[in-house]
């Protein structure tokens, strides 16, 4: 398993441009972008995951993609229907995850 990253404070849209680029060229069957943080209550955040699903849609268009959220379950319903309807206005969601510790 191979690891893209990049420097501390770089777009993170820059990093799945070269993670998609590096998965064509290793013909690697799949690619996990994990945007971790991405606040639903922040726009700025919000745009950010909207830029980073455009360069998917842009560079990888015959890639199957998966949109999983990840909820901490100890917030409620509230936060089920908040977060659906939120990234749903970005991305296509296929899933949720609910985490309780």
């Amino acid at each position: 398993m191979d690891l893209i990253g990049g420097q501390e404070g770089a777009d993170p849209a820059s990093i799945v441009y070269d993670a998609v680029a590096a998965a064509k060229a290793r013909n690697a069957d799949v690619l996990i972008c994990d945007t971790a943080g991405r606040c639903i209550t922040k726009k700025s955040l919000m745009e950010e995951l909207r830029k980073i699903y455009r360069i998917l849609e842009r560079e990888y268009p015959e890639a199957y993609l998966e949109t999983l959220v990840v909820l901490d379950g100890t917030t409620g319903q509230n936060a089920l229907g908040t977060g659906q309807n939120k990234i749903a206005e970005v991305a296509n969601v296929n899933g949720i995850i609910l985490t309780k510790l």
